[in-house]
């Protein structure tokens, strides 16, 4: 993800990233869930590059999303399961991690978050 990517527009008129998109699709229509969600929806994002940080982070801001860096997948796995957090981004590129097998860990949470894998580039 970058500042060039595709962006889209919010209900209220905002641009936003294609990935926020997805992720305010999730929760545009609260009557679907069976708990009422908090005032801040809580996403884990295990993010290395620091402009897409200060995206996350900016775009945030702007809408009911919390944002909660980690440092680690298994330090994404606690906090999800801490806040029962309904998204978990995962950096395809962080380092030292094998991600298919990272993204299996996550998404056999308890809570069955959605799983976003960010990738900076276009494969198979």
């Amino acid at each position: 993800m970058d500042s060039g990517s595709k962006s889209c527009v919010s209900s209220e008129g905002r641009r936003m990233p294609g990935v926020w998109h997805v992720i305010q699709s999730f929760f545009s229509d609260a009557t679907s869930f069976r708990r009422a969600l908090p005032p801040r929806i809580p996403i884990v994002a295990l993010v290395a590059d620091e402009q897409d940080r200060r995206v996350l982070t900016n775009v945030a801001g702007q809408e009911k999303f919390e944002v909660h860096f980690v440092e680690s997948s298994e330090e994404a796995g606690a906090v999800a399961n801490q806040l029962t957090a309904p998204v978990i981004l995962f950096d395809r590129d962080w380092p030292g991690t094998q991600w298919r097998t990272n993204i299996q860990s996550l998404a056999a949470l308890p809570h069955r978050a959605c799983i976003v894998l960010m990738s900076g580039v276009s494969d198979d």
